[in-house]
């Protein structure tokens, strides 16, 4: 059996569809006397629905469809007006009960047998509606629409500073922008959307105003009816109708009022009244009195003003009894709160920087070197390069360092130090600048990522230099960032990052994930061997392939050196892509028969698990020598060529080599793809 509820959320958009095109035809279809008295009743229920609704929620937003709503009503109510018109001037000759039911019962109780009582109400609710209630909730739309639209770039910029410090991550940033814009959007489309109920109060009064007029000229002279019996009748029809259909206007109108004025409170109405009203005491208390005076005047009913001043004294006691146990129960949750937290550590912030009070207006968003956003850029660039989102580096002020020094720490460690001037560009002392920048009066330095000769200096006072080659202060510390980073990539990849990596790869390849995780390649594992490859500089976004080539290799021998090695050969092409020149050829320096036979030689083998090269220490720093004299004495145009040895030691060798530069890449003869040119450039 088919359930109804299924049935109506498939068809729920053909269904709102007719419903629309239903009060359409209202417009120019005769509409029985049946269906409109429902049609009425449900204008009044769903008005009523939409405002106990706006009292309930929380926040504005939670009912963000509001304006759509406002004009489906609205069309709503103009429709069956004018259906009840058609009925009124056709049939109203005939009685009170031409148009339906419900038109006359709104009739003879508004008017209660006098007709000029009846319009003077009608005119009241409109005037009531249109000229306070509307009116008044239009400005506040108004106001708030253009207030939110101000403030808009000020918020997306403290969203994106508290994203680059990592007070926030990327999903509560995604999150907070999108609730951003749906709340200018809101305001926005309230702003126009109470148009509608202004222009309904308008109509209103037009449409009465034929009915009755035109009503009493069609009784009168097409039908005959003596004047008296034709001003009865269409008096009550016109006045019924109009009742029956402001209502719901004003109903709606309240409920945007209510809506637009919720803006800054946060929960339903009656909690919010109640805890901002009813919790104040002293005013209770002098309410009470003043209320208690006031039936003292001569002349007034004593019992009303006393009745109210007795309810307002019991609400101030309630109130006060309730105010005064509150200081206990904020010392025994202060007492609990403090139990909870003794054992409580601090969060560890894993990539900081600590700036100077001098650079901190780097962080500021108004700055134009504003370093959070370009921060948040890295970030992107890093992530698409090496394969994983890294840490949100948070940035913090430190008044106990020096004006213009700053500090980056990895897991609470200095890892480095630097000194930056917002006033100043650095620029390298390389051949081409040395001469330009001699004579320029400036701060002598050593740009913090390659140690390379540098010089701040004044922008204004350099003219014959390429602006490219001018760092700002931010720059400078970006760019110390980002190299630490990578020679610090493998700390940065945690258990978590692994197995949120697995998840990701799992919504693709559930089967592969399934049959290699846990059962053949532990997580553990897994986040070894990909700490290995990105302390190379190797990208893991090849994730599948990597995780493949570890199912291959885990099968034979689950030491996380033979997983890696085998996993450095599936990934061939894109090791030595990484490696080569602009022009595709890979240039290498390959180690000596010499020196690949000493490593065998003195390879511990007997540890199978911490198997490391055992020289003395003279013939190691001969090595190391030899590796840097040719590496300096064959690097081209800023290429270092890499370093080429047999597959067996060169784990082994790259511990070595790494002791110098750790960013050069040590490549095994089995790794070399076919496809490349190698450029053989020296022997070591």
């Amino acid at each position: 059996m088919i359930n109804s509820t299924d049935t109506f959320n498939k068809y729920k958009d053909l269904t709102l569809s007719a419903a629309i095109v239903i009060i359409l035809l209202f417009l120019l279809v005769p509409v029985p006397v049946a269906l409109l008295d429902v049609m009425l009743a449900f204008s009044v229920t769903s008005s009523l629905l939409l405002l106990i609704v706006t009292l309930l929620i929380s926040t504005p937003l939670e009912l963000s469809i509001f304006p759509s709503i406002l004009l489906v009503s609205t069309v709503m109510r103009l429709s069956l007006n004018i259906a009840s018109t058609k009925l009124i001037l056709a049939k109203g000759h005939q009685g009170t009960t031409a148009a339906g039911k419900v038109i006359e019962s709104f009739g003879h109780f508004v008017m209660q047998g006098n007709v000029v009582i009846g319009i003077i109400i009608f005119l009241m609710l409109t005037i009531i509606n249109f000229v306070v209630i509307t009116k008044g909730s239009g400005r506040i739309s108004e106001v708030a629409a253009r207030f939110s639209l101000d403030a808009m770039p000020g918020k997306q910029m403290a969203i994106d500073a508290e994203l680059s410090t990592g007070l926030i991550d990327d999903h509560t940033a995604k999150r907070r922008r999108r609730h951003l814009e749906e709340e200018s959007t809101f305001y926005g489309a309230m702003d126009g959307a109470n148009k509608f109920v202004r222009g309904d109060a308008v109509a209103g009064l037009l449409i009465t105003l034929i009915n009755i007029i035109g009503g009493i000229i069609i009784g009168v002279v097409q039908k005959n009816l003596p004047f008296n019996k034709a001003v009865y009748c269409y008096s009550i029809l016109t006045v019924g109708d109009g009742i029956a259909c402001q209502m719901p206007a004003v109903i709606t109108s309240i409920a945007s009022g209510l809506l637009v004025t919720k803006a800054g409170t946060q929960g339903s109405m009656d909690k919010v009244l109640f805890l901002q009203m009813a919790n104040n005491a002293r005013a209770l208390t002098i309410s009470a009195v003043l209320s208690g005076l006031i039936s003292l005047l001569p002349g007034l009913p004593v019992i009303p003003f006393v009745s109210m001043a007795a309810i307002l004294g019991i609400a101030a006691y309630y109130s006060s009894k309730k105010s005064n146990s509150l200081p206990n129960k904020k010392e025994q949750e202060i007492r609990t709160s403090n139990k909870s937290t003794e054992n409580i550590l601090p969060k560890l912030d894993i990539i900081k920087l600590e700036l100077g009070i001098g650079l901190v207006r780097l962080s500021q968003a108004q700055h134009n070197d504003f370093l959070p956003l370009k921060i948040q850029t890295l970030r992107k660039t890093m992530a698409s390069e090496l394969g994983f989102v890294i840490p949100a580096i948070r940035i913090q002020d430190n008044p106990n360092i020096g004006l213009n020094e700053y500090i980056i720490k990895i897991k609470d460690c200095v890892v480095a130090k630097g000194l930056a001037y917002t006033d100043k560009y650095m620029i390298t002392l390389d051949n081409e600048n040395r001469d330009k920048v001699q004579n320029i009066p400036g701060i002598q330095a050593k740009e913090p990522s390659f140690g390379l000769a540098a010089k701040w200096v004044d922008k204004n006072d350099i003219k014959d230099i390429d602006q490219h080659k001018l760092l700002s202060a931010s720059n400078v510390i970006l760019m110390h960032i980002s190299n630490l980073i990578r020679e610090n990539i493998s700390d940065l990849l945690s258990y978590t990052d692994v197995c949120h990596l697995v998840e990701q790869l799992s919504l693709q390849h559930r089967k592969l994930v399934q049959d290699v995780i846990q059962d053949v390649v532990p997580i553990t594992l897994l986040q070894k061997v990909l700490q290995n490859l990105l302390s190379e500089g190797i990208s893991i976004r090849d994730l599948p392939g990597i995780l493949e080539a570890c199912a291959e290799a885990a099968s034979q021998d689950k030491h996380s050196i033979y997983v890696t090695e085998a996993v450095r050969k599936k990934l061939a092409k894109q090791i030595c892509a990484n490696s080569s020149t602009a022009q595709g050829t890979l240039p290498v320096v390959s180690i000596s028969e010499y020196w690949e036979n000493k490593f065998i030689q003195n390879l511990n083998s007997q540890n199978a698990v911490n198997k490391k090269i055992l020289l003395p220490p003279d013939e190691i720093k001969q090595f190391l020598t030899a590796v840097h004299n040719t590496l300096s004495n064959n690097t081209k145009n800023g290429h270092t060529p890499a370093v080429l040895t047999s597959s067996t030691i060169r784990p082994y060798v790259k511990d070595l080599v790494h002791q110098i530069h750790n960013m050069i890449s040590i490549l095994g003869h089995e790794e070399l793809s076919g496809k490349i040119r190698v450029e053989s450039v020296g022997v070591i």
